[in-house]
């Protein structure tokens, strides 16, 4: 649209099914680029990937016209066929239902991606549960912490 002009964008997090069927370091690469091909065909723009073995964050720039729940569905369920036809993981890949999204000034863009990148680090002395708790609070995101990606607990 001529004459809307927007700066959008979202923390996204989400994290896989089960401990046995975790990301491996030797198609973490893979898989990240796999899914910024997604959010390519979704008209996006992705700033920032990195995660654990037990879950991913991304930072994107979105357009107005994003159905959110949209695209995570597409990344969850392409990358999903994408691990189990290329037999990366002996156990069958499953993302978690739900994700955490949130949004992002355009002044906390450079503290964001070095969060992202720091998350090796970070997991070195915090689980992910714990994290993923303290962004929902920081961000003041109500939550029932029993229904908190319950398989990680």
């Amino acid at each position: 649209m001529p004459s809307t002009y927007t700066q959008l964008y979202v923390h996204l997090i989400f994290a896989v099914m089960f401990k046995n069927s975790q990301i491996q370091p030797r198609w973490r690469d893979s898989l990240f680029l796999y899914l910024n091909a997604i959010i390519k065909n979704h008209h996006q723009e992705l700033l920032e990937i990195n995660g654990s073995t037990d879950h991913i964050h991304l930072l994107l720039k979105i357009k107005t016209d994003l159905n959110l729940s949209a695209l995570v569905r597409d990344l969850k369920s392409y990358s999903t066929k994408w691990v189990n036809i290329s037999n990366y993981n002996e156990e069958r890949f499953r993302w978690q239902t739900g994700f955490g999204a949130f949004s992002v000034g355009h002044g906390s863009l450079k503290k964001t991606k070095e969060y992202i990148q720091n998350e090796g680090i970070r997991h070195n002395r915090e689980r992910f549960l714990e994290e993923y708790k303290r962004l929902l609070k920081a961000h003041e995101v109500p939550y029932q912490a029993a229904y908190i990606f319950r398989e990680l607990v």
